[in-house]
């Protein structure tokens, strides 16, 4: 929290700050079977993501650096004009993945803040 005098008495404002400190989480891609396909079963393709955060300010997600979307964690209901509080807990993205032998999940921030995240948990459809 940061007070300053004004001629109306004192303003507190409470922010984050610090330098930029970039935090990037790639997932390994999914292993090929015998047969060439991506999984013994077939093709898939990335539809979804679980994440489980702990005092999270920002975050992207995507499997394509370009297509990288933010993960929002502001309340709609949450007074504008106020400080975002860091989030903990569960958020699930819609991921727009490709059918492809080599598909990486992304998670990246550059926030002042790093990102923690306990667990990361992808959906994927099959036999494309």
């Amino acid at each position: 929290t940061f007070s300053a005098p004004y001629s109306g008495g004192v303003s507190n404002v409470d922010f984050i700050a610090g330098l930029k400190y970039d935090s990037k989480l790639h997932t390994l891609p999914v292993r090929m079977g015998d047969d060439g396909s991506i999984f013994p079963l077939g093709r898939v393709r990335m539809i979804k993501a679980h994440f489980r955060f702990i005092e999270t300010l920002a975050v992207q997600a995507g499997v394509d650096t370009l297509g990288m979307e933010d993960i929002v964690f502001r309340a709609t209901t949450a007074p504008s004009g106020e400080a975002t509080p860091l989030f903990t807990g569960t958020k699930i993205v819609n991921i727009i993945g490709r059918t492809e032998e080599e598909e990486i999940l992304k998670v990246e921030s550059s926030g002042p803040l790093p990102i923690t995240i306990l667990n990361v948990i992808t959906e994927h459809e099959v036999n494309l």
